[in-house]
């Protein structure tokens, strides 16, 4: 063996463990998401009632998730087509650079479909996060401005970024760290939907001490369905903002291509594009189930009510030491005031117990 054919095998051998990381990482995942798809799918059938917003959100769930079921598909399709071509297929032919460019190129395509997708599902999430603020404001459309204008800038140059990469050189020049104008649309696509996401949460809690200073006034004790919502949507859109923190910083972390940093930072954004393609549907599951995104994995005791006097606590409003129930009418007209808001939100009847180059596709030889 050649010294030339031993780098080659290195570089072969590299590429594959480079992809390894993120095939298992978004196995694993889409196997959580076909559990959590199968859940939203039987609770929407089972469901009594089924308002235009439930009809919305479980349309979008489907649709997020034949996005990951692409995403996914693609990345496991470019892993075995590398092995089959580079190792299994024509071995009477010398492996050499021109195979491998023959095999960049085919991959082109897996790849082409992975960076559309992948610029897709931010979209939707965000999408979801400013409409569902969308529906709390219907009478303060303009306190959203912001959070819309920012969405349009996000999905703007994200369009932009997958039409600059839909050439073969581009993508490469993409993906290996290059200081190139794509690059710099992508890190900034990432941190307008960061801005989208927490631009939006933000509004939520205050939208949430009205309503209860609203409740307040008519003498109503206890937290509504409608509030308890509000918080799901609080807990869920920060853990989301989170989560696009910590991939940013991956991504602009300086690199060096194959090193456990890059492998590392490549998984969580592989992961981050599916988690933005679950992320509509474990929502919509938490909030049919009014269960607290913390109270779910037992990090909390007392529940939801617990968490309600923090925000009251947080709010810096104290309960009135006289503070009695209201009239039975007052309690009507509460009523009547949670269930519109609730089918607006598509609520259920009733409860239920670095550097520039890194991107999420296969890497090329």
């Amino acid at each position: 063996m050649t010294p030339k054919d031993r780098s080659l095998l290195q570089v072969i051998g590299r590429v594959f463990l480079f992809d390894v990381g993120p095939l298992v990482a978004l196995s694993v995942l889409y196997g959580i998401f076909i559990l959590l798809v199968s859940i939203a799918v039987v609770m929407f059938i089972q469901g009594e009632r089924k308002s235009r917003p439930a009809w919305i959100m479980f349309i979008i769930t489907l649709t997020t998730f034949v996005l990951g079921t692409v995403y996914w598909a693609s990345f496991l399709e470019g892993f075995v087509y590398k092995i089959q071509a580079s190792l299994v297929d024509d071995l009477d032919q010398p492996l050499d650079d021109a195979r491998l460019d023959d095999i960049n190129t085919h991959l082109f395509t897996t790849n082409t479909i992975q960076n559309w997708v992948s610029q897709l599902t931010p979209f939707i999430s965000d999408g979801i996060v400013v409409w569902r603020a969308w529906v709390l404001f219907a009478e303060q459309r303009s306190v959203l401005a912001a959070p819309i204008v920012l969405l349009i800038a996000g999905t703007a140059l994200s369009i932009t970024y997958s039409a600059l990469t839909s050439t073969f050189a581009a993508s490469l020049s993409a993906q290996f760290g290059e200081n190139t104008v794509p690059a710099k649309i992508y890190h900034a696509s990432l941190a307008l939907s960061l801005a989208t996401n927490a631009g939006a949460t933000l509004l939520i809690p205050y939208k949430l001490r009205t309503l209860r200073e609203s409740f307040r006034g008519m003498a109503v004790r206890g937290s509504s369905p409608v509030q308890r919502v509000m918080i799901l949507l609080v807990e869920s859109g920060a853990l989301f903002c989170m989560l696009q923190v910590v991939t940013v910083a991956l991504v602009l972390v300086p690199f060096t291509p194959f090193s456990p940093t890059d492998v590392g930072g490549t998984t969580m954004l592989s992961m981050y594009y599916l988690f933005c393609a679950m992320y509509p549907t474990a929502v919509m599951i938490l909030v049919k189930c009014q269960q607290s995104v913390v109270e779910t994995f037992g990090l909390r005791s007392g529940g939801l009510a617990a968490f309600d006097a923090n925000i009251e606590d947080i709010a810096g409003r104290k309960s009135h030491p006289n503070f009695t129930p209201g009239s039975e009418q007052e309690q009507d007209d509460h009523s009547g005031r949670d269930s519109s808001s609730e089918k607006a939100l598509g609520l259920p009847a009733e409860d239920c117990s670095g550097d520039a180059g890194r991107h999420a596709m296969t890497a090329p030889f």
